[in-house]
C-alpha cells in the first residue's frame, strides 16, 4: 500500500509561533487519528473540513493516539472520542499536562528557582499560560502506554516507541512493514526541539536530564529502518540519518558555546538563557532554561564545568584549566548564536 493511500496529513492551524500542527489519518481499520490539534473553534473546523474531503467525518475515528500532551497535540482528543466513541491512547507522564497545563507549570515553579528564575518572571510565565486557556479538556479516559504495545489494523501492525526528551511521555509510532515513522515533536526538518524541562521527585535537583534523554531517544531512532518521517510539524522527510547528524551537530555546538560563555563568569540557568537568547518573554522563559539546562547536564558530566548551590540557586562556571575548543568549532559556533528560542 503507497503512503498516500494509507497516510492522509492534514494541517491544524495553531495559535503557537511553529505554525500549524499535522495531524494524521491512518485510512485503515480501525480509522486511527495521530494527534488532534488544539480545542479551538478554528481548530476544530480545519479538521472536520480536513476528514470530510477524506470521505470521513469525527464519528468514523475508532482511535486517537496522542504523541504528548502539548495543547496542539492533544486539545481535542477529548471532544473527537465524545463525538465518535474513540479510545485515546497515551503516556501516563502525559496525562498530567492534558488534565491542565496551569497546574502542570505551577508544579515546575521551585525547580526553576533554582535555576534563577525569579518569582516575578515566572508570574509572567503563569500569565502567558492562562491566557491560552481554554485550548484542551481534561482527559478522564484514556489507554496508558508506555512504549513496547504494538497496535493491530487488518493487514499491518503499528509500533510504539517510548521517546523522552521533548516530553518525559513523548511517543513515536512506526509502521516498520511501510517504514513510516510519526514522530510527533521529537524530530522536525527545520526546527530543534526543545528538551523541556520536565520535574523528577527522585532526582537531587528535582529534575529529569532532558536532553540527555532526547539524545537517547535519538539513537533508538535511528536503528529502525525508516523510510519516511511524518513530523508533528512542517514537512515529512526522508533523510532520516541525515536529520539525526544535524540536530546532534547543533547540539554539539550548542553545549560548546555554552562552554566559552562560562569561562568570563558563573551564572545560573536563567542568567546563561537570556545572555544566549534575546527578549525572553512569558513562557519562552521556560524554554530557554530548559534549553541550557540540558546542555550544563551533559557538560557537567564530561567535567568541563561546575555547579553549586547558593541561596536556593543553582551557578554554573568552567573549571580551572579549561581552556576552549578548537579554534574551527569556536567559528563555527560563533556562526550559530542565536536571538531565537526553538520550541
Amino acid at each position: 500500500m503507497q503512503d498516500a493511500s494509507l497516510v492522509s496529513q492534514l494541517r491544524i492551524p495553531t495559535i503557537f509561533s511553529v505554525g500549524p500542527i499535522n495531524v494524521y489519518l491512518i485510512k485503515a481499520d480501525p480509522l486511527t487519528l495521530i494527534d488532534t490539534g488544539l480545542l479551538s473553534e478554528e481548530s476544530e473546523g480545519a479538521l472536520r473540513a480536513g476528514l470530510q474531503s477524506l470521505g470521513y467525518g469525527l464519528r468514523d475515528i475508532r482511535r486517537i493516539l496522542i504523541t504528548h500532551g502539548d495543547y496542539d497535540h492533544s486539545g481535542l482528543a477529548v471532544r473527537i472520542a465524545e463525538a465518535s466513541g474513540a479510545e485515546i491512547y497515551v503516556h501516563e507522564a502525559e496525562k498530567l499536562k492534558m488534565d491542565g497545563w496551569v497546574r502542570f507549570i505551577s508544579g515546575k515553579a521551585t525547580v526553576l528557582a533554582t535555576g534563577g528564575v525569579s518569582a516575578e518572571i515566572f508570574a509572567q510565565v503563569l500569565a502567558a499560560t492562562q491566557n491560552r486557556i481554554p485550548i484542551a479538556q481534561p482527559l478522564v479516559e484514556y489507554t496508558p502506554y508506555k512504549g513496547g504495545e504494538v497496535l493491530p489494523f487488518k493487514d499491518f501492525e503499528l509500533e510504539v516507541y517510548h521517546t523522552p526528551g521533548h516530553a518525559l511521555g513523548h511517543l513515536c509510532f512506526f509502521l516498520r512493514k511501510q517504514g513510516i515513522l510519526f514522530c510527533g515533536d521529537t524530530l522536525l526538518a527545520r526546527v530543534t526541539p526543545n528538551p523541556q524541562l520536565e520535574i523528577d521527585p527522585q532526582a537531587p535537583d528535582g529534575r529529569y536530564k532532558s536532553l540527555k534523554q532526547y539524545m537517547s531517544s535519538l539513537d533508538l531512532l535511528e536503528k529502525l529502518p525508516v523510510n519516511k518521517v511524518y513530523p508533528g510539524h512542517g514537512r515529512p522527510f526522508t533523510e532520516l540519518k541525515k536529520r539525526l547528524a544535524e540536530i546532534r551537530e547543533h547540539h554539539r555546538l550548542r553545549t560548546q558555546l555554552i562552554a566559552e560563555t562560562l569561562r568570563a563568569k558563573p551564572l545560573s540557568p536563567y542568567q546563561l538563557a537570556v545572555a544566549l537568547y534575546q527578549g525572553l518573554d512569558g513562557y519562552n522563559n521556560v524554554l530557554g532554561v530548559s534549553e541550557v539546562w540540558g546542555h550544563l547536564d551533559i557538560l557537567q558530566e564530561e567535567g568541563i564545568i561546575e555547579g553549586r548551590l547558593e541561596n536556593g540557586v543553582y551557578s554554573f562556571q568552567t573549571k580551572p584549566g579549561f581552556s576552549c575548543f578548537p579554534a574551527a568549532s569556536k567559528a563555527r559556533v560563533e556562526y550559530r548564536r542565536s536571538s531565537a528560542i526553538e520550541m
